[in-house]
């Protein structure tokens, strides 16, 4: 099921807020924040040029938008008011990461660095210049202690909030890396590049601990909280759902169109993605939200057989000779 927003201005990006309640989607020059639960849009926040990179604040109070310019906006989630906006990059910006705490913000792009921002004065703190090509792919660890940025040409590399080298991997060589997380208790890095690989990897030596065949090019991947799963998406016009232990696939998501984003809810119950048709959509992914939102869409009562195949309630109608 999808509840299909579909801002003027297209949904190509799209963060949740650390409460899940909320869900933002970026396009072309706007940024609109959504009412998960109701649909409803909240708000519009009218973006100088078009977005290119978002994430919500762990602390829920700032959402940070990079542009094709190369410049950053840290702005206020509750009024729209831009709060400050870093020296940044002198190309694309690729992808955003808070830090676990909120007070820093790290930052990749098409000028071949990666750097780390003050969130409470846009002050830069360091800048990692190991990639020697466009940076396309950034995650940070839930301890902090690590961040992870992939390239074009395959390399993926791991690297301190000092801007110190740690470990450098790489995945098929000439294939970008597009999609980076780090395992919830951060002993795990998942990659996923155009050439449709997913791969894990030990973040702490740099070794290959397992890889697969996602289907088709990885746009976006990311960790479904309180799980062990692995969210894919990209250009075959699914989401996939893996084991993070072996990369067995569990279920497909489709749509209508590639898939630019995904994110999940904090409690994992819900994924939302955005993709190249402009629109945002909500999966929810536990039974008991599926069949509340069947119940609510359904036009008429279940038949006494349909009840009894389908388990859509307790107590089924008895079924008329």
């Amino acid at each position: 099921w999808d509840l299909g927003l579909a801002p003027a201005g297209g949904a190509y990006l799209v963060a949740s807020s650390p409460d899940g309640a909320t869900l933002a989607t970026a396009g072309v020059a706007s940024i609109t924040l959504w009412d998960v639960a109701t649909g409803a849009r909240l708000r519009d926040i009218a973006l100088p040029t078009e977005a290119a990179a978002l994430s919500w604040a762990p602390a829920g109070d700032l959402l940070a938008v990079g542009d094709t310019d190369g410049a950053i906006v840290l702005i206020d989630a509750s009024s729209g008011a831009e709060v400050n906006q870093p020296a940044a990059h002198d190309g694309l910006i690729s992808r955003l990461a808070f830090s676990p705490d909120g007070a820093l913000l790290a930052s990749v792009s098409d000028d071949g660095s990666a750097a780390i921002w003050s969130v409470v004065d846009g002050v830069e703190q360091a800048r990692f210049t190991g990639h020697t090509s466009e940076v396309t792919a950034l995650a940070w660890s839930s301890d902090g202690a690590r961040l992870a940025s992939g390239d074009v040409a395959g390399e993926i590399i791991v690297w301190t909030p000092e801007g110190v080298e740690q470990q450098r991997m790489t995945l098929f060589a000439g294939e970008v890396v597009l999609g980076l997380a780090f395992s919830p208790d951060a002993t795990r890095l998942a990659a996923g590049d155009e050439g449709g690989l997913l791969a894990l990897f030990d973040p702490a030596n740099g070794e290959l601990v397992r890889e697969g065949d996602a289907g088709g090019p990885i746009y976006d991947l990311a960790y479904r909280p309180g799980t062990a799963q692995i969210a894919t998406a990209g250009r075959d016009r699914n989401v996939r759902l893996w084991n993070a232990a072996d990369l067995t696939l569990l279920r497909s998501l489709p749509h209508p169109a590639e898939i630019y984003s995904l994110a999940f809810s904090p409690d994992g119950a819900t994924l939302a993605t955005a993709a190249a048709d402009g629109a945002a959509r909500i999966f929810p992914l536990e039974l008991d939200d599926l069949l509340a939102l069947a119940a609510q869409r359904t036009v008429r009562p279940p038949t006494a057989a349909e009840c009894a195949a389908y388990r859509l309630v307790t107590d089924c109608p008895v079924a008329v000779p």
